[in-house]
């Protein structure tokens, strides 16, 4: 019997326990509160039903229905992204398909006639006879009996059909059998025929080994015939060697003699060309000098050039010089005295050097 039920992320039940009493429970609420979807949680874990994933609740999470029983049963239906499995007392069954597993089945004892919703009919008032009787003969445990006995009315009327069908088949084969009466005399004359057809084939094997061996020996014979000039084709043979050696070294020679015949040619067109070298050699000798006498030159004129540039040079500084004594000569006379601060002589002007004064020699 039932004894609580915990339901996890099932449609608008988050965490809901529910526990149940020995006798008929009844589950009681206002609309869209969750009670079909309780019924329908209890009926996911008895009867796999719904499948897919349409009541796994919106806001995710692993979803999970556990039953507890009052005999200690422990059975958990759990579904995720990767994971659909029952787990009955810790123990994981998989694999299980649309169908409930036999160990959920046995424990829990329970399929659609003991949960009944609000909107379903009330229970056998509304049935047909047949479909009463067919849940009181399950209740009262006679339902086997007759599904036996319909199985068994089944195998009858099968194994009655296949006694039919093989005896019609023994019939017809019986028919067939009387056409292969002669068959041990055909076997007789297939045998007779086999010995007489394999010596045949031996015969023919015989006649094939011989018909190759003549083929050889006029093959041999055809070589042998070839072969009547050969003694006469080796001396031929020993002449032509001799004159093709004595070919090949009047052709040695001759590529020598060819050889040879070129080089004094290139050496003649060599010798023309130096005809003139001579008067080529005493040109050159002569430009030689020449250059020699240019570079001479040169150099004589580069010195020039500095020594030039040198006297350039003194000239700018003897004009500087002579500008300067200039302008001191100029200051000299306009600050030399004519009494000497001295000595109180008239100062006298040089002769060499009208410009410069000077006084008494005792001074």
């Amino acid at each position: 019997m039932l004894k609580s039920v915990l339901i996890e992320n099932f449609q608008s039940h988050k965490h809901t326990i529910m526990k149940f009493v020995p006798g008929t429970n009844v589950i009681i609420g206002e609309s869209d509160t969750g009670k079909s979807a309780a019924f329908r949680a209890i009926n996911w874990v008895c009867s796999n039903r719904p499948l897919g994933n349409a009541f796994r609740s919106e806001w995710g999470g692993d979803t999970k229905v556990t039953i507890f029983t009052s005999e200690g049963n422990v059975i958990q239906r759990l579904k995720t992204k990767s994971k659909n499995d029952y787990i009955v007392n810790n123990k994981t069954l998989s694999a299980f398909g649309s169908e409930v597993p036999a160990e959920v089945k046995n424990i829990l004892q329970m399929d659609f006639a003991n949960i009944q919703a609000q909107m379903d009919s009330p229970f056998l008032l509304s049935s047909t006879p047949g479909e009463a009787a067919k849940l009181l003969n399950k209740a009262a445990s006679i339902d086997g009996i007759d599904h036996t006995i319909s199985n068994l009315k089944r195998s009858y009327g099968r194994i009655d059909g296949n006694i039919k069908h093989n005896k019609t088949q023994l019939l017809s084969s019986i028919d067939d059998v009387k056409q292969y009466k002669n068959i041990p005399i055909l076997e007789k004359k297939y045998k007779k025929l086999k010995e007489n057809y394999d010596f045949c084939q031996e015969e023919i094997g015989k006649q094939n080994h011989l018909s190759a061996i003549i083929f050889d020996i006029k093959n041999v014979q055809y070589s042998l015939n070839n072969t009547k000039y050969v003694d006469e084709n080796i001396e031929t043979l020993k002449n032509l060697n001799g004159e093709f050696r004595s070919l090949n070294t009047n052709k040695e020679d001759t590529k020598n003699l060819r050889i040879l015949i070129w080089q004094i040619i290139k050496t003649q067109e060599k010798i023309e060309k130096l005809k003139g070298i001579d008067d080529k050699i005493l040109t050159i000798k002569s430009l030689e000098k020449s250059i020699k006498t240019f570079k001479e030159k040169k150099e004589k004129t580069k010195k020039l050039r500095e020594i030039n540039s040198r006297i350039a040079q003194i000239n700018r500084t003897i004009n500087t010089i002579k500008t300067t004594t200039n302008s001191l000569e100029k200051q000299f006379k306009n600050l030399a005295p004519e009494i000497c601060p001295l000595c109180g002589n008239i100062m006298k002007s040089e002769k060499s050097h009208p410009s410069s004064s000077s006084c008494a020699p005792e001074c």
